[in-house]
């Protein structure tokens, strides 16, 4: 079986403070941004007056404190502490991803201020999550993250920040993502070969993170302990609208249609997305259609329990293609297919993977 280690890290630092022993842990990782990262991590209490010292500091200082997972020698993920659950043999110290932390600081660092970019979204991104950990806004905002990826050509749109309205980088970053159908943004942790430094690096995809061309696969039943899935058409549209800037009849919409009706659906409207930072009717356009292309068929969520030792964490990461192969599942045919993997919950003695249909190349 692997070797974890959990490590106490200062969050605004990034120094490694301590080992933290620990009887078990659960993590859950994902590649949607909607959704945050958390970690658990129990720790035994022996009645030292050492280990009393050490995990009673660690809980009277949630943010302050981070816990970074390292697997084999490896840093798997970190995240600031932000709930402790105690009692007389154990605690139970619950992290959150740093999106949470994101969730916790302002686009606009004075009210007064107003921040208005005419940009792409990955470029967007990049400068809110910047806004988040840069210490041009103050030494007190300064986390130790590394954000470096190459804008490319893409629609662009404005988007305007007032900071009377207050609104958090999480929030302003969920939005465009939600309107502009990506960028994948992930933070994974970055440590040094001793691991007495770990920090963040942000991860933006164009629009999606991830390989294409599979390098690992799982089998059923010989890899794969179980296989189970979910079939929701509850979001499928055959027309939809994207809402753009202005109010009442002044405003800018576009609508988009699929083939879905002229196969016997019904007809299914939803005009559910908004893109109200622009009246550009490309941009607009660009977006109905990446909508109704997106919830052109139902969605498909494949929930699978793999070997944790084969091939473990290795040879893939969160967005990556990866093949499964079944041989005897009652639902499913016989044969190889090429799924997405999209999320994890890692625990010391298993691994299930959330699976969604492949990138395409």
């Amino acid at each position: 079986m692997p070797n974890y280690q959990v490590k106490v890290v200062h969050t605004r630092t990034g120094a490694v403070l301590d080992d933290l022993p620990f009887s078990s842990f659960s993590l859950t990782a994902t590649v949607d941004w909607a959704r945050h990262d958390s970690m658990s991590v129990t720790v035994p209490l022996t009645g030292t007056d050492s280990r009393r010292e050490q995990v009673t500091g660690i809980a009277y200082e949630p943010w302050k404190r981070s816990l970074l997972l390292v697997r084999d020698g490896v840093a798997v993920w970190a995240g600031p502490i932000m709930t402790t659950r105690w009692g007389h043999t154990s605690v139970e110290f619950a992290c959150g991803g740093l999106t949470q932390l994101f969730d916790a600081r302002l686009v606009n660092k004075t009210i007064a201020n107003t921040t208005k970019m005419t940009t792409t979204a990955r470029a967007a991104a990049r400068v809110l999550i910047r806004a988040a950990y840069d210490t041009i806004s103050g030494a007190a905002y300064g986390l130790p993250v590394q954000a470096s990826w190459l804008d490319l050509d893409a629609l662009k749109s404005t988007r305007t920040y007032v900071g009377a309205d207050l609104t958090t980088v999480y929030e302003a970053v969920k939005k465009v993502v939600e309107e502009d159908g990506g960028p994948d943004i992930v933070l994974r942790p970055l440590a040094n070969t001793d691991l007495t430094y770990s920090g963040w690096r942000a991860f933006c995809g164009d629009p999606h993170l991830g390989r294409v061309d599979p390098l690992i696969a799982w089998d059923f039943p010989a890899t794969i302990t179980s296989l189970t899935g979910d079939l929701d058409g509850s979001s499928m549209v055959t027309r939809g609208f994207v809402l753009g800037d202005g109010s009442s009849d002044q405003r800018a919409i576009v609508d988009r249609t699929n083939n879905l009706t002229d196969d016997g659906y019904p007809v299914l409207e939803r005009a559910d997305r908004t893109q109200v930072s622009t009246r550009d009717a490309n941009v607009l356009r660009s977006l109905a259609a990446s909508y109704v292309a997106a919830n052109g068929t139902q969605a498909s969520a494949w929930a699978v329990q793999v070997d944790p030792t084969y091939p473990g964490l290795n040879g893939w990461d969160l967005g990556d293609n990866a093949k499964f192969r079944t041989s005897g599942h009652w639902f499913l045919p016989d044969g190889e297919r090429v799924r997405r993997i999209t999320g994890f919950t890692l625990t010391d003695d298993s691994l299930a993977l959330e699976t969604a249909p492949p990138l395409e190349g």
